[in-house]
């Protein structure tokens, strides 16, 4: 299997844990995107704030501070429309309620996952027309 790469896209990686969010951002990095990381969904907010150039937000479901991920991506929207939102979770229950109630086009991971497939997702999603 061929590991499609990065283009020098910028990616958001916002985790609470931060071995999750280092490793993530290390596989990331490894594979060619540009990083940037956040802890909880205020500190994301503050990245945005001053980064312009992101175009994925990466994000676990539930954080820290009393923001959800999709809390976080909505208002991450707002501010840039554009901006393509990869969710993960480690809960694959939680990921088919949050599907189901988000719509189609809502993109998630369950974890645990392979670089490679996290590389396959991460560029899908790139690449998926924007909406």
């Amino acid at each position: 299997m061929t590991v499609p790469k990065g283009r020098g896209e910028t990616v958001l990686v916002v985790e609470g844990d931060p071995v999750m969010r280092g490793l993530v951002a290390e596989m990331l990095a490894y594979l060619g995107y540009r990083v940037l990381k956040a802890a909880d969904g205020r500190s994301a907010l503050a990245v945005l704030e001053t980064a312009d150039d992101v175009n994925l937000l990466f994000t676990t479901l539930a954080l820290l501070c009393s923001m959800t991920g999709i809390d976080l991506a909505e208002k991450a929207r707002s501010r840039a429309p554009l901006l393509k939102v990869l969710y993960t979770s480690d809960d694959p229950v939680e990921v088919a309620e949050q599907m189901a109630r988000l719509g189609e086009g809502t993109e998630f991971i369950t974890r645990p996952w392979r670089r490679g497939e996290l590389a396959l997702k991460v560029r899908s999603v790139l690449d998926a027309p924007t909406a």
